[in-house]
């Protein structure tokens, strides 16, 4: 239960987190704190599970969600 709550957590405080820089004007940032990094570490927190698949999806989602930025 207390891995739940950890990964609740977690998510919570990145989405906010990139919410706020987000309106700052940080539209970098924002993603880092919002990419799928986020979904991994829920999930490690969560499931206690961590596969080095994972890990190789998560870094080419990231570079593919900030190589091609959309026109604000």
């Amino acid at each position: 239960m207390c891995g739940l709550w950890a990964g609740f957590t977690v998510a919570v405080g990145s989405l906010t987190a990139a919410a706020i820089v987000g309106v700052n004007g940080q539209p970098w940032l924002a993603a880092l704190f919002a990419g799928p990094s986020v979904l991994a570490l829920a999930k490690l927190f969560v499931i206690r599970r961590a596969d080095a698949e994972d890990a190789r999806r998560i870094t080419r989602a990231q570079q593919n969600a900030l190589a091609d930025p959309k026109p604000m």
